[in-house]
């Protein structure tokens, strides 16, 4: 891989299967699992998360935790942050794959004067995003910047 450094980080994730094809996700050093099924739109029951719920929240949460990196670089207070994402998933050669997803992140600030940073912890955040960087399908980013008082920039 061109540009490929030496440094590198590992991460482990266990998959045990349960009853009525349910899975439980476990990390070693976190408490809490994840179940884990095939999702209704593939002829899954729908009650528990499945592996295109968890890829989307893994773009969403790696978005969401690179923009709080940035932010505190930048030495930016945000009040709040909520975000929405919504993946396609098409047949594309007769295989199933995500082609198109968009984010929706909301940011909160106290006031205007901290709407500059904002907005360049953004572009950090789109161009520099782990996840979003590891991935092909096309990622469109629809951010939005409130004022606590509810002005959208």
């Amino acid at each position: 891989m061109k540009g490929k450094t030496y440094k590198h980080f590992l991460f482990e994730v266990q998959l045990n299967s349960k009853e009525n094809k349910i899975g439980t996700l476990s990390v070693d050093d976190i408490a809490s699992e994840i179940e884990i099924a095939i999702p209704k739109k593939f002829g899954g029951i729908g009650l528990h998360w499945s592996a295109e719920h968890l890829f989307l929240s893994a773009i969403s949460s790696s978005y969401f935790t690179t923009y709080l990196a940035y932010a505190k670089k930048i030495k930016l207070n945000i009040t709040k942050y909520e975000s929405n994402i919504i993946g396609q998933i098409e047949v594309v050669k007769r295989r199933y794959m995500f082609t198109l997803i968009n984010l929706y992140p909301t940011i909160y600030i106290a006031n205007e004067s901290l709407k500059e940073n904002a907005i360049l912890a953004i572009k950090k955040t789109n161009k520099f995003c782990l996840i979003s960087n590891s991935i092909n399908a096309e990622i469109y980013y629809h951010p939005k910047i409130l004022i606590e008082n509810g002005n959208t920039f």
